[in-house]
């Protein structure tokens, strides 16, 4: 709960130091009940920090291809579980 207060009280001081102008989007407060935390989608966003003076990356602008990005990886994680289990079977079998 700690780390929770710390990161929330981060986003607030991060937020009033943002400029309007900044393509960079702020962190979210995450919730302090840990049973709603478990499906936030803010928990495990990635934010890029660092400014670029270049367009910003279609991820960080197009909740859509965040949204392509995640379920790609869900995708890859489901074959990797799937190829254990296989083997876990493979093993019990023999």
């Amino acid at each position: 709960m700690a780390a929770i207060r710390k990161f929330n009280r981060y986003c607030d001081e991060l937020k009033t130091l943002a400029l309007p102008s900044s393509l960079i989007p702020i962190l979210k407060p995450l919730s302090t009940e840990l049973s709603v935390l478990r499906d936030d989608p803010y928990l495990m966003e990635d934010v890029w920090i660092t400014p670029s003076e270049d367009e910003s990356p279609r991820w960080l602008e197009d909740g859509n291809v965040r949204k392509g990005i995640k379920a790609l990886l869900k995708t890859d994680r489901t074959v990797e579980e799937e190829r254990r289990l296989r083997q876990e079977a493979e093993n019990l079998c023999s």
